[in-house]
């Protein structure tokens, strides 16, 4: 015979002597005992082992030999002699690689009959439920193993087995464990549960498959907070015993700037700049300074403001062939108003930078924050022909033609971008505004209203066709019920709530008129029209002193607009 039969013979003996019984069980270990006794039958319990062992030896050798349907016969003639539960385990175990589940279980309720603390026939049952995707049964039938041998692999297992159903309940064992040895596996498998519940807490599709989640009294803010702290405190740990800092460290930097912690933010950073990375880990470095910087993009505060020049000073050497940290500097220093600098970042990107068009249109929106049109158009048409069949470069060159006033040649741009993908209606829009300033209004019209019979709900054609039927005193009506659309999709848009205060102006409801204007001037940057507009509006409700102020404050404002001169003058 076989030294592998042999073991797996000693290993069934061993399981015959070692039963045991008698021990405290849970509630719901009981309650599952019970739902699968129902399903055992009598057997003789007369033991003759000797009588027994040949059956169990040819049956452990044909489960070697994964004849399993074999082996359940020559386990079921052991019964005759011996109906210990390990003899139950074994049918069971060949019925459950048969995938026979229900038969599996059958036979582990007879082994567990007999003896209810018979740990392998449970481990059994609890592989068979995680089969059957019933993880809620196996998660019970472990919690019971753990109590009879609370040994530190079976809750490790647990732990396993709850992460999906019960995540606190795993976080309640993963932190025993931790607090018990580091062991690294065990600690980024809580770090992931921290991460997990910092994540979902405010969904309610994630939080709807974390029962034990949902029932907890603290506020969604209490327990993100506190989840954060219990994450970061264990990532640092993690930091000091794991060979895979990098990864570690990008967590970290993750967690403290979305909070946004940016004392902690440049503490880890030091930490980054004092590990040596190798070729291999460079695109770590990288990552880490992407997502900082990034954030700092983002964040408008002046808190921030501080650190971006923080930020900036590291931004050294290691970084002289990477375009994405160089375009991000180019942003930063363009925030601090250093456009020298924000210059020279661009041409260094632009020297390393692979030919992705997304570069080039990046660069172009920095160019446009600071109303740098020519910048754009001597950008974007040097890389024309190489992105030829990309919608956004003769889109954007279109843009910066436009607000260049050289309309014709914007008008080309835009119509190239039609050509190029005739599913993006913006290119229609752009020429109809275009046509609308040249006061070619029968172009206009048509391009608006081809705009809205393919997209009547379209906002901002609803929000320029209004406005144009408003300044000519055409349509009204229906001025008035495109501006309706434009300014129920976005409610607080100045521009849309100045279009509406017009139409409404026009319409001679002034009172209504005034509303709307005072609401554009609450939701938006102030402008000249702003102005304006108020200062009629006040007029026809008869407050002329309240309407030479508004215009008084607009002149003072935009001293660069000839109508509010005019009608000081007048006055």
């Amino acid at each position: 015979m076989h030294k592998l039969v042999y073991i797996n013979f000693l290993i069934l003996v061993l399981i015959l002597t070692a039963c045991t019984s008698g021990k405290d069980l849970r509630p719901g270990y009981k309650k599952l005992l019970t739902e699968t006794s129902s399903m055992t039958h009598a057997v003789d319990s007369n033991y003759i082992n000797a009588e027994a062992r040949k059956y169990v030896i040819n049956g452990s050798s044909l489960q070697q030999k994964y004849k399993w349907a074999e082996s359940i016969l020559e386990f079921q003639q052991a019964l005759r002699y011996d109906s210990s539960s390990a003899i139950f385990y074994a049918i069971a175990r060949s019925y459950k690689e048969m995938k026979k589940y229900d038969l599996a279980l059958e036979n582990i309720a007879k082994s567990l009959k007999r003896d209810s603390a018979f740990i392998t026939s449970m481990e059994l049952a609890a592989g068979i439920y995680i089969s059957k995707f019933e993880i809620e049964k196996a998660v019970e039938v472990y919690e019971q193993i753990v109590i009879f041998e609370p040994t530190f692999r079976r809750k490790t297992r647990l732990a396993n087995f709850c992460e999906f159903s019960k995540p606190l309940r795993a976080i309640e064992i993963y932190e025993e464990l931790t607090a018990e040895s580091e062991v690294e596996y065990i600690m980024k498998r809580l770090a992931d549960l921290y991460a997990q519940i910092i994540k979902n807490i405010n969904s309610p599709a994630a939080a709807g498959k974390r029962d034990d989640l949902s029932t907890t009294k603290d506020s969604a803010v209490d327990i993100q907070s506190k989840y954060s702290k219990k994450y970061v405190n264990l990532l640092n740990r993690i930091l000091q015993i794991s060979d895979d800092k990098s990864n570690i460290l990008e967590k970290l930097i993750n967690t403290y700037i979305e909070i946004p912690d940016y004392v902690n933010t440049f503490r880890v950073l030091s930490i980054v700049d004092t590990n040596v990375y190798s070729a291999d880990d460079s695109e770590s470095l990288f990552t880490i300074y992407g997502s900082v910087g990034n954030k700092l993009i983002e964040d408008t505060s002046d808190y921030a403001e501080k650190y971006i020049k923080k930020y900036l000073n590291r931004i050294d050497s290691r970084f002289t062939f990477d375009w994405r940290i160089n375009l991000i500097a180019a942003y930063l220093y363009n925030d601090i108003e250093d456009f020298t600098s924000s210059e020279k970042y661009i041409q260094k990107t632009l020297k390393v930078a692979d030919r992705i068009a997304q570069i080039y249109l990046q660069i172009s929106s920095l160019y446009f924050q600071n109303e740098k049109y020519n910048k754009v158009t001597d950008l974007l048409e040097s890389v024309e022909e190489e992105f030829e069949d990309e919608f956004s470069i003769p889109f954007y060159l279109g843009l910066a033609y436009s607000n260049l006033e050289n309309y014709y040649d914007a008008i080309d741009c835009f119509e190239q971008a039609w050509e190029i993908d005739n599913s993006m209606l913006d290119a229609r829009a752009q020429i109809g505004m275009i046509y609308d300033r040249l006061k070619k209004y029968d172009s206009s019209d048509a391009e608006y209203e081809y705009v809205l019979e393919l997209d009547p709900l379209n906002p901002l054609v609803n929000n320029n066709y209004a406005y144009s039927l408003a300044v000519r005193d055409e349509d009204l009506e229906e001025a008035l019920e495109m501006i309706i659309i434009a300014v129920s999709a976005e409610p607080e848009n100045s521009s849309y709530l100045d279009t509406y205060a017009w139409v409404l102006y026009k319409l001679e409801k002034y009172d209504k008129a005034l509303v709307y204007i005072l609401k554009a001037i609450d939701h938006g940057d102030e402008s000249s029209d702003l102005y304006l507009h108020l200062g009629y509006i006040y007029s026809k409700l008869g407050e002329k002193d309240s309407s030479i102020r508004t215009w008084k404050k607009g002149a003072e404002l935009f001293p660069e607009n000839e109508e509010l001169k005019k009608l000081l003058d007048s006055k």
